[in-house]
């Protein structure tokens, strides 16, 4: 389910982005921005409606006699959830290290144009898609663990790669290789957080997780932050 989830956000983000890229180049600058601003407001009001109209039975309350540092304490104590929840936070400090500084490559040092971003960016969510179907078959012949360990590691060659591309066209297949893998890396932690935690607790475990990959998403751009203002340029070979 997560798997198809993925593929259907990369198959929209696909098609958004090529549009997105054509209203850039026609209309000009900032009413271009400002329609792609207006029409990404309207989509997730859209978003919202879809949602309210999911009906889900809300699980019972569960009153806690202990305080909520107690309870994360023993969620904590589940096996391998405490060690998986570090690798998820790590794995987004470094995702978020590198997010905000591809744009300042591709502008700054490529000269990008923004027509030739939604290029790149149409690239990354159509191999999203790929990554994201293929990752039960992947898991199911090579295992959660060794298909948790090879999603990062392919994603960490692309901003190697990309600080050694010459120009913006070289990005191109890049860019599809870190679709593919970051899109394997989402459906695969999902997966394994789902198979170390209890189905009658499912949500507060859920919560504790995304709380770590927002915490590693927070704390990466300001150490990039800082990285980049080291003399020589922006570090994106991290």
């Amino acid at each position: 389910i997560v798997g198809w989830r993925m593929a259907g956000l990369g198959i929209t983000s696909t098609l958004s982005t090529l549009a997105a890229g054509r209203i850039l180049q026609w209309l000009a600058f900032p009413l271009n921005y400002q329609v792609i601003f207006l029409i990404g407001f309207a989509a997730s009001l859209v978003s919202v409606w879809y949602v309210k109209q999911l009906q889900v039975v809300d699980p019972p309350p569960r009153r806690s006699e202990k305080p909520l540092l107690g309870d994360v304490g023993r969620m904590l104590q589940r096996p391998g959830y405490a060690v998986f929840l570090l690798v998820a936070c790590l794995s987004h400090v470094v995702i978020g290290m590198i997010s905000p500084l591809l744009p300042l490559y591709w502008v700054r040092l490529l000269a990008a144009t923004d027509g030739q971003i939604s290029i790149l960016v149409t690239a990354a969510s159509a191999a999203g898609v790929v990554g994201a179907l293929s990752m039960q078959r992947l898991v199911g012949r090579i295992g959660r663990v060794w298909a948790l360990a090879l999603a990062p590691a392919g994603y960490a060659l692309y901003p190697l790669l990309t600080s050694l591309s010459p120009s913006i066209w070289w990005l191109i297949p890049w860019a599809m290789m870190a679709g593919f893998f970051i899109s394997a890396l989402y459906t695969t932690l999902f997966s394994n957080m789902v198979a170390l935690t209890p189905d009658h607790e499912r949500t507060e475990y859920v919560s504790l997780y995304n709380l770590a990959l927002f915490g590693g998403m927070f704390i990466g751009p300001i150490i990039s932050g800082f990285l980049a203002d080291i003399p020589g340029g922006i570090v994106l070979g991290l």
